[in-house]
C-alpha cells in the first residue's frame, strides 16, 4: 500500500472503496483483483481491438484541447487504447511521473542530508 499511496495519495481510501463493493480482494498487506478475469476484462475493455486505431493527428488534437501537449511518448501509446479513455490513462501517467519525481529528490535530499 505504501508503494500505491506514493503514486496515489487517494489510494487506501480508493483501495477501502473498491474492497467494500468486492472489487479487490486483501491478502497479507496485498491487493488484488477479485478475479484474473476481470483483469483481462479491463485490459480488453481499454484497448481498441474492434475499431481502427485513432490517427495520430486526433491524438494530437486532443492533446491540444486537453492542454496535455506535455504527454511526450504517451501520445504514441494513446491510440492503442479507446478515445474514451485517454484522458483517465494520461492522468495516472501524470500523477505517476510527478510523484515518482517527487519520490526521487527526496531520496536524494536523504541522501545529501546524512
Amino acid at each position: 500500500m505504501d508503494n500505491l499511496a506514493r503514486v496515489r495519495p487517494r489510494a487506501s481510501k480508493d483501495i477501502a472503496s473498491l474492497a467494500k463493493r468486492g472489487i479487490v480482494d486483501e491478502a497479507g498487506g496485498a491487493y488484488k483483483l477479485f478475479s484474473p478475469s476481470f483483469a483481462g476484462w479491463i485490459t480488453r475493455e481499454l484497448q481498441e481491438t474492434s475499431e481502427p486505431a485513432e490517427p495520430p493527428v486526433k491524438v494530437e488534437d486532443w492533446a491540444r484541447s486537453k492542454d496535455a501537449a506535455k504527454l511526450g511518448d504517451l501520445k504514441k501509446v494513446l491510440p492503442q487504447f479507446k478515445q474514451k479513455y485517454w484522458e483517465m490513462i494520461a492522468e495516472v501517467a501524470k500523477d505517476f511521473s510527478v510523484n515518482m519525481a517527487a519520490a526521487g529528490v527526496f531520496e536524494l535530499l536523504k541522501v545529501a542530508i546524512h
